[in-house]
């Protein structure tokens, strides 16, 4: 079921403000990310946000192409 589950996955990581190399949560995110890819051989999408603005749209957009599942760091993030 497990290999499944990783051959369909295209996952997405939505950085918030400060972007991947924060040395904080979104840093830790972005180490997860790789790992997974380095684990599976694929790859995954990512945005990194520049406004709050792109929370949401980010999200949409990575829906719109079947992303799943999608991840966004941080607490603006939560909603």
């Amino acid at each position: 079921m497990l290999a499944c589950a990783l051959a369909q996955a295209q996952p997405a990581v939505i950085y918030e403000l400060g972007g991947k190399f924060d040395k904080s949560f979104n840093q830790a995110a972005f180490d997860g990310a790789e790992r997974w890819k380095k684990d599976s051989g694929k790859a995954y999408l990512e945005f990194e946000i520049q406004n709050a603005a792109q929370r949401e749209q980010a999200a949409l957009r990575f829906a719109e192409r079947g992303a799943s599942p999608i991840v966004g760091i941080g607490f603006p993030q939560a909603a």
